[in-house]
């Protein structure tokens, strides 16, 4: 099976701005994405789709592909689904599985992107995503997996669960598609949607600033040899 993975960094971040190419751990924060997807090896081609000269220079890694995305696919309002449509209709011919990696995940490595394929190829899921266990988010991010399948939270099940551990929220570290299904109905939340879950520490998600100071943390506490275990 062919797979391609796409990596989408728009220049005009406002939460965070220029967040895609900030410092972190000692290089621009979307070469920790992209290098993490050619080291796993897993990929026909690794593509940066971005509508921004220095975060596609930052992003130009040797066995990288850069597509420059046209400015009107570079909005704020503009959703995800739309931008991948975009690049499976342009490059996508003759790929079977498309991965999404978000650049603002920096700490995802390589391995969690070889598991969570594993994940998504031994299923009859439409799509995977990475998940966490539910902790200190939203209240409205959380999901629930029944018979294997996760799907949205309702107040109801989010007070019918006895423990928090069985409730997950989503981050945007990793999403794998069927290239076919995905362009015959471009959602990342199908009916049958499998979550692949990884530790909290890997799967941050850098929208703000106190989001960089975390994960800045973290990345200092592994720098420094610390390991998490248990998730913890």
């Amino acid at each position: 099976m062919r797979k391609l993975a796409v990596i989408p960094a728009r220049g005009a971040s406002k939460r965070l701005p220029r967040k895609n190419i900030l410092s972190f751990r000692g290089r621009p924060m979307i070469a920790w994405t992209v290098h993490a997807a050619l080291e796993s090896r897993l990929f026909d081609t690794v593509l940066v789709t971005t509508d921004d000269d220095e975060i596609a220079a930052c992003a130009t890694l040797p066995g990288a592909t850069l597509d420059r995305r046209p400015a009107h696919l570079a909005a704020d309002n503009v959703p995800l689904t739309q931008v991948l449509t975009y690049i499976l209709e342009k490059s996508g011919a003759g790929y079977d599985n498309v991965c999404l990696l978000m650049p603002n995940c920096p700490l995802r490595d390589e391995a969690d992107i070889k598991a969570s394929f594993a994940r998504f190829a031994g299923t009859s899921a439409c799509a995977t995503m990475s998940v966490v266990a539910y902790d200190w988010r939203r209240p409205e991010w959380a999901l629930l997996e029944t018979d294997g399948y996760i799907h949205s939270a309702s107040v109801q099940d989010r007070h019918a669960v006895a423990s928090r551990q069985h409730l997950m929220c989503p981050s945007g570290a990793i999403r794998w598609v069927h290239v076919d299904g995905f362009l015959r109905q471009p959602t990342f939340y199908p009916q049958r949607l499998t979550g692949f879950e990884m530790p909290w520490h890997r799967a941050i998600d850098i929208d703000e600033a106190t989001d960089l100071e975390l994960a800045s943390c973290v990345g200092h506490a592994l720098d420094s040899g610390f390991r998490f275990t248990d998730g913890h």
